[in-house]
């Protein structure tokens, strides 16, 4: 959008606006990290604003309570994620292919942003207000949708043998979305890793190989 501007328009009304979204994600940020490591709950809004070295003041104005941060954080993974991982896959792929993008693709958002999954471990009972929650929900389906579509090409072109798409995309997504529950970064494996052979385990199943 910055190519609109006109020429002429004063500097302080350019440079304002970037300035305001980087704090606002500088504090979403530490509060991500803060909610992961110590918990939602003994998290406090002075925490915040100590790590932030922000002011309470300057913190409430952008936020009126900690539950208004981790609904912010929560809308925000889900829709970055989404973004991330549509763009992620080939359309032009297999079905199989295009699975096992989303798994990586998945799991490489996840392990980028590890503290926003951590701080949003509660889903969408988390969020505060009926309207986000709503939102969230949206967003939620929406990317379910993606893996769905998947699946019912799978379906359509005869490359998995299943019936329907809705319980097999919900038990693959319960495969990836448990996995900040117990994984950690810098370890021999990386998410993305993990998340591929999730996959071909989902795809291939225990069935022998000769």
């Amino acid at each position: 959008f910055g190519s609109e501007l006109m020429a002429d328009a004063p500097r302080k009304k350019i440079g304002r606006p970037p300035l305001v979204e980087n704090r606002r994600e500088m504090l979403l940020d530490t509060a991500a990290r803060l909610f992961g490591k110590v918990g939602f709950e003994r998290c406090s809004m002075q925490d915040i604003s100590d790590a932030t070295n922000v002011s309470k003041g300057t913190l409430y104005h952008y936020f009126k309570t900690k539950q208004d941060i981790y609904d912010a954080i929560f809308l925000s993974t889900l829709k970055k994620m989404a973004s991330f991982v549509d763009q992620s896959i080939d359309k032009k792929a297999s079905a199989r292919d295009q699975l096992i993008s989303f798994f990586r693709a998945h799991a490489e958002y996840f392990d980028t942003h590890y503290w926003d999954f951590n701080a949003t471990v509660l889903g969408v009972a988390g969020v505060s207000s009926s309207a986000m929650r709503h939102e969230a929900v949206e967003l939620r389906d929406r990317y379910e949708s993606i893996l769905r579509e998947i699946v019912r090409r799978g379906i359509e072109t005869g490359e998995f043998a299943l019936e329907e798409p809705s319980m097999p995309t919900r038990a693959a997504l319960s495969m990836v979305n448990w996995m900040p529950r117990w994984y950690r970064p810098n370890g021999a494996r990386s998410a993305a890793d993990i998340a591929v052979s999730f996959a071909h385990l989902l795809l291939d199943g225990f069935r022998r190989r000769d």
